[in-house]
């Protein structure tokens, strides 16, 4: 819009300058009636065009505008869904984090009511060679449960991190998703 006022004021500052001229002119004395007439109606003419062409211009920065406030709207509107979608999965994180936290829990307790030691004991139709390849298979199949409950424990931390990170984005009024735009 500065371009346009630089314009008005441009316009404003020639059709001072053009009064100034008729007023000083129409004080001297007019030797050639008809060419200064001709002259005046030559500028006034010019100046018209200059004005219709301003108006033009405002028409087209008003159209811009309103486009422009069409497209804030809609853009405000995409904000409110993507941060009420985020809200949902946020919500949905919460619940599968406290999903797997309760069947972490669950795991836990199992295992430390029956531990898988005593299943192989009770086997006595077992040779010893098969009990001890029982054994190690359960040995590495607790150490691998182990490991999943310690990984399912880290992603858990993790995801609480994310959760408690996001929460304060949107605290903030702030969205990741956005930000990509």
């Amino acid at each position: 819009m500065s371009w346009f006022s630089g314009n008005l004021t441009s316009y404003t500052t020639q059709l001072k300058d053009f009064t100034k001229q008729v007023l000083t002119e129409g004080t001297e004395e007019v030797t050639d009636v008809p060419g200064e007439l001709k002259s005046a109606r030559a500028r006034i003419l010019e100046l018209e065009y200059q004005i219709q062409q301003t108006q033009n211009d405002a028409k087209a920065f008003h159209f811009e505008a309103q486009q422009k406030d069409e497209k804030i709207e809609e853009l405000e509107h995409e904000k409110l869904h993507m941060q009420n979608e985020f809200k949902q999965k946020l919500k949905e994180a919460k619940c599968e984090i406290n999903r797997l936290t309760d069947e972490l829990e669950e795991v836990r307790l199992l295992q430390m009511q029956n531990p898988s030691e005593n299943y192989i004991g009770e086997c006595e139709d077992v040779s010893e060679s098969h009990r001890n390849e029982l054994y190690a298979m359960q040995e590495a199949h607790s150490t691998a449960v182990e490991l999943l409950n310690h990984q399912h424990i880290i992603d858990a931390e993790r995801y609480q991190m994310r959760i408690v990170e996001l929460e304060e984005l949107l605290s903030k009024n702030e969205s990741p998703l956005l930000d990509q735009n």
